[in-house]
């Protein structure tokens, strides 16, 4: 592809968790992408997700020469990836709510639904009843700020009808963000993280259910 530079690069990054039997609260992070490293001025955009053997692919914009966008002038925009397969244990505005009661061939009209800061990112299914979990778990997160800070996972038991557990992962500077539900039913995110200012990391974050519902009876 010589009009449309999007290359990709792999790489690994080694996420190494030993779990306790009693199933200890548990909360790490990495980060992945460094901006200014590896001749990228920023990275942005992150996606991730887990295949079937458990490995995680962690995707995101690589952003040459400066932050802007694509179209922007002298901009030029890679995609590039880094595999992780050593993730293992050792012993305001609102978002919309449409429903689909048949596999999604059919939706209900839209309704507004939860109030939501501006960058609402991912939504990803940790448990479901009917699979033979003790209740339905919705997470979805995004920045709850003032604006791109403050990144919470929220967790909703009505199927999205409501987000009433909230849990702050940080209070930098946040941004876009990607959930993904590891083999081990941990849940890891990728998302744009700064310190003194936005988009300085990619990092990976990951936890697991004791410590989402830490306190919560």
């Amino acid at each position: 592809m010589t009009d449309c530079i999007c290359r990709t690069r792999a790489a690994f990054f080694t996420v190494v968790i030993a779990a306790c039997a009693d199933a200890q609260p548990l909360f790490t992070q990495t980060d992945v992408f460094v901006s200014g490293k590896d001749g990228y001025n920023t990275y942005r955009i992150p996606a991730i997700e887990t295949t079937p053997d458990g490995t995680l692919v962690a995707f995101t914009e690589a952003r040459k020469y400066n932050a802007s966008d694509p179209g922007s002038a002298k901009q030029e925009i890679d995609l590039v990836y880094k595999r992780s397969t050593d993730i293992r244990q050792e012993t305001g505005s609102s978002r919309w709510l449409a429903e689909s009661t048949d596999g999604g061939t059919t939706w209900n009209e839209p309704r507004p639904s939860v109030g939501v800061a501006p960058v609402a990112c991912a939504l990803e299914r940790l448990t479901l009843e009917a699979g033979g979990d003790d209740r339905n778990r919705l997470l979805w997160t995004g920045p709850k700020g003032p604006q791109r800070t403050r990144l919470e996972v929220r967790t909703s038991y009505d199927e999205g009808k409501s987000f009433t557990n909230e849990r702050q992962l940080s209070d930098s500077f946040a941004a876009y963000s990607d959930l993904t539900v590891l083999k081990d039913r941990t849940v890891g995110i990728l998302w744009e993280r700064g310190e003194t200012r936005g988009y300085q990391f990619i990092t990976f974050t990951r936890f697991n259910r004791e410590w989402l519902e830490q306190g919560k009876k």
